[in-house]
């Protein structure tokens, strides 16, 4: 292995850190923190002066495996359909724009509004499979 030179971003293998930190965003949820502090810890001894052109390339092996799953996974969801006799359905565009502009949103409706079948198709259609909405707060459940 040769050395490479740290003041740019690509090494002799032709890995790119910046497109790999992008690429890092398209893996699987459970391996974008480790695959992300694996780049770090790259970037660092990279600094140090040390040869990280193995280490890049095993990590970038990992990332395009997280990603392929990804859209394997992606391939093998059915197309979604939203029943528009449900509230939750009806109003899809306006609760998606407040979903995509917002940290937290709170969507209350009558039981059987499609409120727990409708809003998790929502996430998934917007591209965002691991923000599910959660059940409500105990303290805001009736009290039987």
């Amino acid at each position: 292995m040769t050395e490479t030179n740290s003041s740019t971003d690509v090494d002799q293998t032709g890995v790119d850190e910046k497109t790999l930190r992008k690429a890092i965003r398209g893996c699987m949820s459970r391996d974008r923190f480790r695959f992300s502090r694996q780049l770090k810890n790259i970037e660092q001894r990279r600094r140090k002066g040390k040869l990280v052109d193995r280490d890049l390339q095993r990590l970038e092996t990992k990332v395009l495996a997280s990603a392929a799953l990804v859209e394997a996974r992606s391939q093998l969801l059915s197309p979604l359909s939203f029943p528009e006799a449900l509230p939750v359905s009806a109003r899809r565009e306006e609760i998606r724009d407040a979903i995509a502009a917002n940290q937290l949103v709170i969507i209350a409706g009558e039981t059987g509004s499609g409120k727990t079948t409708q809003l998790p198709k929502i996430c998934l259609e917007m591209g965002r499979p691991g923000v599910l909405p959660h059940a409500p707060w105990p303290s805001a459940l009736p009290k039987k």
